[in-house]
């Protein structure tokens, strides 16, 4: 007779056959990140994610991708699984933990996917899958349906965008910090603010940089028809907003990039002039060049 002490602790798998259902108590599998979701399993091996395979570009809110490799970025997702292992400064853990939704790490899960907690799903399957945070794994069968009703239920209230379109002036890192969002937008005004925060007259541990006033963007739009009636008409498509239409929109968004790179597209000449002044001041730390 085996005794406690025999029996690895590591290890704990309950399955129920009659209902599908599958809980694992399991330090072999860990949890980085507690929370629900329900999706498509999605198996990414590693040259899926190292060549940014079609099957990589199409994961979706509606999917739980299984990452064979670590992933440089991730779209947003109902929830992530590595067969790799993470750490808490990890990119899925970061973005997992930033959108609040669930992340496994199953690198030193016995049998990897053959174990028993995966063993009764493929590729495609779709599941609803609970992290908690004292480790508990549920991962039982669900539908496209309910994965859809999940999403729907955890939206949020539309985010009313903010811009001053007055406002043109060029302003360098340094001049800038976060209430300039209105005018250079969320990344740009960050920037500033932290060249602000870490730079000192010793030290430089944020490059120079400048912020684009919204104010050429509307001026580009306005400029280009063509370009404005492309954004009008994605605006308008009803695809554009399906949850699934990863590849539809990617190639819409493309058709539009192409637009506004083309050699026809009409830009400013008083702001390709304001940059190569910036540039300059720059170059030559911050003194105009004779």
């Amino acid at each position: 007779m085996k005794t406690l002490k025999s029996v690895s602790v590591k290890f704990l798998v309950i399955a129920s056959v009659l209902t599908g259902f599958a809980q694992i108590a399991n330090a072999q599998a860990r949890v980085m990140n507690p929370g629900e979701a329900v999706g498509q399993l999605v198996y990414l091996s590693v040259e899926d994610v190292i060549s940014e395979t079609p099957k990589y570009k199409n994961v979706s809110p509606l999917s739980i991708p299984v990452f064979g490799e670590l992933p440089l970025d991730m779209s947003v997702v109902s929830g992530a699984i590595t067969l790799k292992q993470q750490n808490l400064v990890s990119h899925v853990q970061l973005k997992s933990r930033a959108r609040h939704t669930p992340n496994l790490d199953i690198s030193m899960l016995e049998g990897g996917l053959s174990n028993a907690l995966f063993a009764p799903f493929k590729d495609g399957d779709w599941v609803r899958m609970v992290l908690t945070a004292d480790g508990g794994i549920l991962l039982e069968p669900a539908t496209e349906a309910a994965a859809l009703a999940f999403y729907n239920s955890k939206k949020t209230e539309p985010v009313t965008l903010q811009a001053n379109l007055a406002f043109k002036d060029i302003l360098r890192s340094e001049q800038m910090n976060n209430s300039h969002f209105v005018t250079v937008g969320s990344k740009s005004a960050n920037y500033a603010e932290l060249a602000n925060l870490l730079n000192t007259p010793e030290r430089t541990v944020v490059r120079p940089g400048f912020g684009i006033p919204f104010y050429y963007y509307q001026e580009f739009i306005d400029s280009n028809p063509q370009i404005k009636a492309a954004i009008e008409a994605i605006l308008r498509d009803p695809l554009m907003n399906k949850v699934a239409k990863v590849t539809y929109r990617e190639a819409k968004l493309k058709a539009l990039q192409a637009l506004m790179l083309s050699e026809d597209a009409v830009v400013s000449d008083q702001l390709v002039t304001d940059l190569i002044t910036i540039f300059d001041q720059i170059r030559f730390n911050g003194l105009p060049r004779n």
